[in-house]
């Protein structure tokens, strides 16, 4: 936590967690001449001056550079009010560094399974329960659809009537062992499918991905 003049960008107080998230100790924080942007990085300098102009309560990221030029990453909570004559914001910060880490190591994976899955001759399909997630343009044009035309549809729409009691059974027990189905395509042609599926874990939670061939 940590007070802030807002006038002359001070700190008038921070407390031991603070210090410890930007790497700087209390009493450089609170030294005469050191201001807030001093801990920011520089890209963020002109969004947080407008967020101080701004009234009431808030809570925003911001990155901030140790001594050693560190960079970590701070969720903080802010309100203003009167002190003694002064505009302060009163804020309560949060480290979120190894969150936004993991978040990225996440979009690189993504990104990567996307680019895997559009080099592969065969279907791919992210799906949770039967809610289509994403689809490779294989699989796209082995059902006669675009990718764009499948994502947020029913998977069950792509499987032919006398088989989809089968396969809900095998999304609702999570089977990865390999099964046969047959699959409806756009206009209502049919054709046999095996299908290979597994847990994956996506945006945060885990969803499967299931290959398919013709």
């Amino acid at each position: 936590e940590y007070v802030l003049d807002v006038a002359t960008d001070r700190f008038l107080m921070v407390n031991d967690a603070f210090a410890r998230m930007t790497g700087h100790s209390s009493e450089t924080l609170c030294s005469p001449g050191f201001t807030s942007l001093s801990i920011i990085a520089p890209e963020q300098h002109e969004e947080v001056l407008k967020r101080r102009q701004s009234l009431g309560a808030e809570t925003y990221e911001v990155k901030t550079l140790s001594p050693a030029k560190e960079v970590r990453n701070l969720e903080v909570s802010v309100r203003r009010l009167e002190f003694y004559n002064r505009v302060v914001t009163l804020g309560t910060a949060r480290d979120i560094t190894d969150r936004k880490r993991a978040e990225e190591r996440l979009r690189e994976s993504e990104e990567q399974f996307r680019r895997l899955s559009e080099a592969t001759t065969e279907g791919i399909a992210l799906h949770e329960g039967s809610l289509i997630l994403y689809v490779n343009k294989t699989l796209a044009s082995l059902y006669g659809y675009t990718p764009a035309e499948l994502i947020g549809r029913d998977l069950l729409e792509l499987v032919a009537p006398e088989t989809r009691e089968v396969v809900t059974k095998r999304i609702q027990v999570k089977d990865e062992q390999p099964y046969e189905g047959v699959g409806l395509r756009k206009g209502g042609a049919t054709f046999p499918y095996e299908v290979r599926s597994k847990a994956m874990p996506y945006q945060g939670r885990t969803v499967r991905v299931a290959a398919i061939r013709d």
